[in-house]
């Protein structure tokens, strides 16, 4: 068993491994490797599209709890519950996204009311509608700041599992194609392992493996670009990868530091590293930072 697996609760390995048996993945440890990453991806995704709604995750919610939820099941299937009405009523968006299919399905249940307390690793039961239970919980995500527009509330909430299903899809996509090829910069792992900003978090168990499938994903959109243009200019290898790592490294830090101190102050609140650096790579100011310093990188490197 891939070590991945091992740092996981053994209920979710084990509900992991039994898809991958499914849908073909168990042949030679490289199969396994790619299924569980691809997995992995789906949470790291999940995570990173709630968060920049305004959505916090949560591993649990009391009875009581009225206000609108959005949880991802062990299978990837998605959840959207609006908060509940006057009469305890909630509206639920089930997409179900299945590995092999290219379109999701969705079932909508207008009346929905939920069975609490819900905690991750346990299903979702729900007290009358057509779905009477769900796989396992695997991630809950609720507003950090509870919106009671409830003309909006239904759209909101459709709109946030529509992008996460379709994002979903995508990546189930990408795992049965036999074209995608790694961009030149995916392949050098080894770089990424030496970017700075890993040493800024503190993340253990298995969740860690779901953080650095999230940062990669940030690093080649900070940086990809960047390795290309550096790698066009400079022919030797030892001379491109100091360059990228001075960029990333040294110059990078000083950029994104600045930048969330100035947004954190702006909102009054800590925005948070990740939220931080994952609004960054298509910001004007950005593309300026790049414009600046690769050039200045080169001359100094030639």
């Amino acid at each position: 068993m891939p070590d991945k697996l091992k740092k996981m609760p053994e209920e979710l390995s084990t509900h992991i491994t039994d898809i991958m048996k499914i849908n073909d993945f168990d042949k030679d440890n490289s199969s396994k490797q790619l299924f569980i990453d691809s997995w992995l991806k789906k949470k790291a995704l999940f995570d990173k599209i709630v968060e920049h709604h305004g959505f916090h995750i949560v591993p649990c919610l009391d009875k009581g709890f009225k206000e609108g939820i959005i949880a991802i099941t062990y299978s990837g299937s998605l959840i959207t519950l609006t908060p509940e009405d006057e009469a305890g009523n909630r509206e639920l968006v089930y997409n179900s996204i299945g590995l092999r299919k290219d379109i999701v399905e969705k079932t909508v249940v207008k009346k929905a009311v939920i069975s609490l307390p819900l905690e991750i690793h346990k299903s979702l039961a729900f007290e009358k509608g057509k779905i009477k239970k769900t796989s396992p919980i695997l991630s809950i995500a609720v507003e950090e700041k509870a919106n009671h527009d409830r003309i909006g509330i239904k759209k909101r909430f459709r709109m946030i599992g529509e992008r996460i299903s379709k994002t979903l899809l995508t990546v189930n996509k990408a795992l049965f194609s036999k074209n995608t090829q790694p961009s030149a910069l995916e392949e050098r792992m080894d770089l990424f392992k030496q970017w700075t900003i890993l040493s800024w978090f503190l993340i253990g168990g298995w969740e860690e493996e779901v953080f650095f499938i999230r940062a990669k994903l940030l690093w080649l959109e900070l940086f990809s670009k960047s390795y290309n243009e550096i790698s066009d200019k400079l022919k030797v290898q030892e001379k491109i990868d100091q360059v990228l790592l001075l960029l990333s490294n040294t110059h990078f830090p000083k950029y994104i530091d600045v930048y969330k101190w100035i947004e954190s102050e702006k909102k009054s609140f800590d925005i948070g590293l990740m939220k931080a650096l994952e609004q960054i790579p298509n910001r004007p100011d950005y593309k300026d930072f790049l414009e600046e310093k690769i050039p200045y990188l080169l001359r100094h490197a030639e």
